[in-house]
């Protein structure tokens, strides 16, 4: 696996109790205490993560509002707890509270994190991909948003018909992109390197 960064005076431990808290929504005052690490540092880290899974569209309901005046109500009242927040972070916060309220498993969310860092490279590295990685991550985000699904699904109440039906529909498919995965996969044992594809932050450049 691709390690979570490329140069760190970061323990295993810390790092994997970073990635962690950050699944689980654990604010960044009550994970420094318990990690026995600077809130700044907490704070970089998790903006790190942030950026990373709203680059390549893991946040896929991102809000495309630039400031304050271009969010809902609610959104707003978020982002002011979220206090000292630059003018210029408001996009990546606003998508990550977008994400949050949908109240994801926090195991699949870890999972999902290490598995996009292992795709994109380390977090500290900016990510360049070939044509084939892309495509590969591309379905990597299609199947990591539909097993959210199915889990959201199974973890409701008794399902009815019509539950069954958009549980199974989405079961299947999970199985034409985790084809397409393994398509990709393939096809990038089988070619030879390509130019990179450049993935910059502020601006979703692989949609799924």
């Amino acid at each position: 696996m691709e390690p979570i960064y490329r140069r760190t005076r970061l323990s295993p431990l810390q790092i994997s109790g970073i990635l962690r808290g950050y699944a689980d929504r654990t604010p960044p005052k009550a994970m420094a205490r318990r990690l026995k690490m600077s809130r700044d540092t907490i704070y970089r880290h998790y903006g790190l993560i942030r950026w990373r899974v709203i680059l390549t569209g893991y946040y896929a309901n991102g809000a495309y509002a630039k400031d304050e005046a271009g969010l809902s109500d609610v959104l707003q009242r978020e982002i002011r707890l979220r206090r000292g927040i630059p003018q210029d972070h408001i996009y990546p916060h606003a998508a990550e509270l977008i994400a949050w309220a949908q109240e994801w498993s926090p195991r699949l969310t870890l999972k999902h994190i290490k598995k996009i860092v292992s795709l994109t490279g380390p977090l500290d590295k900016p990510p360049a991909l070939t044509d084939c990685e892309g495509q590969r991550l591309v379905a990597y985000i299609n199947m990591a948003h539909i097993e959210l699904l199915i889990d959201e699904l199974l973890a409701g109440p008794v399902q009815d018909e019509a539950q069954r039906s958009l549980t199974a529909r989405a079961r299947e498919r999970l199985e034409d992109y985790r084809r397409n995965y393994r398509a990709a996969c393939k096809r990038i044992e089988q070619s030879p390197e390509r130019p990179v594809i450049p993935m910059r932050h502020k601006k979703r450049v692989l949609q799924p």
